[in-house]
């Protein structure tokens, strides 16, 4: 059976239609069927509503005399409606007081009912309701009503709706019939044109009586592609000749084929080749008039490749005659077609060859001169050595490269310099010859004096883009020279020997000093790390991660981290020193608000004053930024803090910074410790000294904080002074520029 989709378009418009026009009709008849069931329904309620209430209303007396008689009369009125064929009447006490029966229904019985409603059971409807004298309930009534003449009014009624609905179908098929046509006429119309187009290639075709309508504008449209196809195809056609026309003008062969090496087409010149017109080899397979086999070969495994582009030289016979073409193919459409460009180079090849032979010539002719040559290309960074040159400095041909690194790897370290700054020099404003003498590393490691002779290239535009010399061994003058010079300048020699080696010793005086500063730094970073192992562990024991500790194990860990943190406080400025005196300190400036360094300094510095009467206030403007190094700031201030804090018991330490004058940052600190004599700030900013150096001194100290102080001070540009007494305090004072820069750090060096 057909799939719906691969029906005609006929087909489906009248399997549409009728599908709408039964959906319709199912929908009407079922409502129809429903409305004249419910009117049934109703009409059947209302009649036995109607008789009971006639009833109740003539029962009532016969109830009240208990006159059963009377009732069953009153009953009897039911007789005149054939679709009534039951009715009960009970007493109060519930007992049946008359009944009715209409013949063939005697041997019905109702079950006693007390409620009042309708009930509906197999084709029956029964009605009950209270008999009532006032609000006094006398009885009850039931009366039963049969509805079967009404079921067979009903299907009467669905046998009409069955006829009707067949009619509406049949009617309905016949108008799909009708209306198809409409619609699939210019359909079946436009397919034709369409088949007919795609036979013949005939684009100037043209769908005839358009109507107004959608199928219409289709039409048109269809007309419109037709037009545009028939314009694109004589563009497409003028677009082949002029690009056939283009290719026959090509200065060499071009073909394309299909992956089954069939000629999609030439250009003249390659039919030329073969006496044939380029449309001779349409269809035709590769070879089919005697092409090289290596061309052939080469095709086939260019296909069978996964390249996309492949260049290849390759020689045949043509006409009695050897050639040699550079072959360039290019796939295109996923690789099943390639495009093959053929360029004659035998007159290329043959010139290459004369080249060659002059080149031979030539290097035999510079062999003979003792001389080598060497050639440097600017643009690329290439460079060319002739064997010749190679071999002055002991060298087979293969073990120098062609670059330009190796012969500045060759100069003397004392001439290196020199020599590139005169090379670069000349090329950067070539006049005349550049010619100079200097030394090459030879092979056995001993150098060796070489005479250079070299001129630039220069573009259009008076730039060098190409360097050529040559190198003439000259050693053995230069050692007669050097001899002879010894001989007259034998005190000179001694002079500078001696001269040469007090800088020899000074250099390693220098030496020292900087392997001094290099070990303390080496050995302060070994240091810490098992320092920090120290504090944290120590720390982890304090609070219990190993256990509860008594006092006395709580006060000798105490001591434990206290001690390893004074020695990392050492350490830390040992490194800081060997760095500044090394000269290996590197900044790190930014702009940064002075207020939430100084109150980041406080915050660290609180828990130093635990224990002491002492107040720790910090005074700086909001507003006052800085650009300096804020990691060297923040250890200047915080030095001279802590300091300030281990001297003092009680009172306060201040910090004030604010702009001077000079528009300088001025920072003070001030404290009410213990002060320093005239005597002892003479020593402050020596490295390891402190005030108190005696084995039982009371204040801890590396004697480095003040002198690391002094130092990064000076490296950002400043100054620091203090000013004591003893009894009364210190204040110390240091000036920073407000803004850093590289200049301010030059004039320090």
């Amino acid at each position: 059976m057909k799939k719906f989709r691969d029906l005609s378009i006929k087909t489906k418009l009248v399997l549409m239609q009728l599908l709408v026009t039964s959906v319709v009709l199912v929908f009407l008849g079922i409502f129809l069927i429903y409305d004249e069931w419910r009117n049934y329904k109703d009409s059947a309620v209302n009649q036995l509503t109607s008789s009971a209430q006639l009833i109740i209303s003539n029962s009532i007396s016969s109830l009240q005399f208990s006159d059963p008689a009377a009732a069953e009369e009153v009953l009897s009125s039911l007789n005149t409606q054939n679709e009534i064929v039951n009715a009960w009447i009970y007493n109060g006490e519930d007992k049946l007081f008359a009944k009715y029966s209409k013949a063939g229904y005697e041997h019905y019985t109702l079950s006693k009912i007390n409620q009042e409603g309708i009930t509906f059971s197999k084709g029956y409807i029964t009605i009950a309701k209270k008999i009532m004298d006032d609000e006094e309930v006398l009885g009850m009534l039931s009366i039963r009503l049969d509805m079967s003449a009404r079921w067979n009014a009903l299907i009467r009624d669905i046998y009409s709706i069955i006829l009707a609905f067949v009619a509406g179908i049949v009617t309905a098929f016949l108008l799909a019939i009708l209306v198809q046509r409409k619609i699939s006429g210019p359909l079946l119309e436009l397919t034709n044109k369409t088949e007919q187009v795609a036979k013949t290639g005939d684009y100037s075709l043209r769908i005839e009586n358009i109507s107004s309508d959608e199928i219409g504008y289709l039409g048109s449209a269809f007309n419109r592609l037709l037009e545009q196809t028939q314009l694109r195809e004589q563009e497409l056609s003028m677009a082949r000749e002029q690009l056939q026309i283009v290719l026959d003008t090509v200065p060499g062969t071009i073909s394309w084929l299909d992956s089954n090496l069939n000629y999609l087409g030439v250009n003249r010149r390659l039919a030329d080749t073969f006496g044939l017109k380029p449309e001779d080899f349409i269809g035709q397979n590769l070879g089919f008039k005697g092409s090289s086999e290596e061309f052939v070969a080469f095709v086939r495994k260019f296909f069978n490749s996964k390249n996309k582009q492949v260049y290849k030289e390759i020689n045949a016979i043509i006409q009695n005659q050897p050639y040699t073409h550079l072959i360039i193919g290019q796939k295109y459409g996923d690789d099943k077609f390639a495009v093959f460009i053929g360029i004659d180079i035998t007159r290329i090849k043959e010139a290459e060859r004369s080249i060659k032979l002059s080149e031979e010539r030539f290097a035999l002719v510079l062999e003979a001169s003792n001389t080598g040559i060497w050639d440097f290309d600017i643009l690329n960074n290439a460079a060319y050595y002739s064997p010749r040159w190679k071999a002055i400095l002991g060298y087979e041909e293969h073990e120098i490269k062609n670059t330009s690194e190796e012969w500045e790897n060759r100069l003397h370290p004392d001439e290196k310099e020199r020599i590139i700054k005169l090379f670069d020099d000349y090329m950067a404003n070539p006049q005349g010859q550049l010619v100079y003498e200097y030394r090459l590393r030879h092979k056995d490691g001993t150098y060796r004096w070489v005479y250079d002779r070299s001129t630039a290239l220069r573009n259009e535009q008076g730039k060098s883009y190409r360097m050529l010399g040559s190198i003439y061994d000259i050693t053995s003058r230069k050692n007669a020279e050097a001899a002879l010079q010894e001989a007259h300048n034998n005190l000179e020699i001694k002079v500078a020997e001696r001269t040469r080696e007090l800088a020899e010793a000074n250099i390693r005086l220098q030496e020292l000093d900087r392997l001094k500063s290099m070990f303390l730094a080496s050995m302060s970073h070994e240091l810490r790390t098992p320092l920090n192992s120290i504090i944290g562990f120590t720390g982890l024991l304090l609070m219990g991660m190993a256990g509860d500790l008594n006092d006395e194990q709580k006060k000798q860990l105490d001591l434990v981290k206290n001690s390893a943190k004074h020695l990392l406080d050492l350490i830390n400025d040992i490194l800081d020193i060997s760095k500044i005196e090394a000269e290996k300190i590197d900044l790190d400036i930014n702009e940064y608000n002075l207020k939430e360094l100084i109150d980041e300094i406080i915050a660290e510095a609180s828990p130093l004053v635990n224990g002491k009467d002492l107040q720790l206030v910090g005074d700086v403007s909001n507003d006052l930024n800085m650009t300096s190094d804020r990691r060297r700031v923040k250890q200047i201030v915080m030095n001279l803090i802590s300091n300030a804090i281990k001297f003092t018991d009680r009172g306060s330490v201040s910090v004030k910074a604010a702009l001077n004058p000079d528009n300088m940052l001025e920072f003070v600190v001030t404290d009410t410790g213990i002060g320093i004599s005239e005597e002892d700030q003479k020593k402050l900013f020596a490295p390891f000294q402190q005030l108190d150096m005696s084995s039982s001194k009371k204040y801890d100290g590396t004697g480095l904080g003040l002198y690391l102080c002094s130092k990064l001070v000076d490296i950002l540009g400043g100054k620091i002074e203090m000013n004591s007494a003893l009894g009364k305090g210190s204040t110390f004072t240091f000036i920073l520029p407000l803004v850093y820069s590289d200049k301010i750090g030059k004039e320090k060096e």
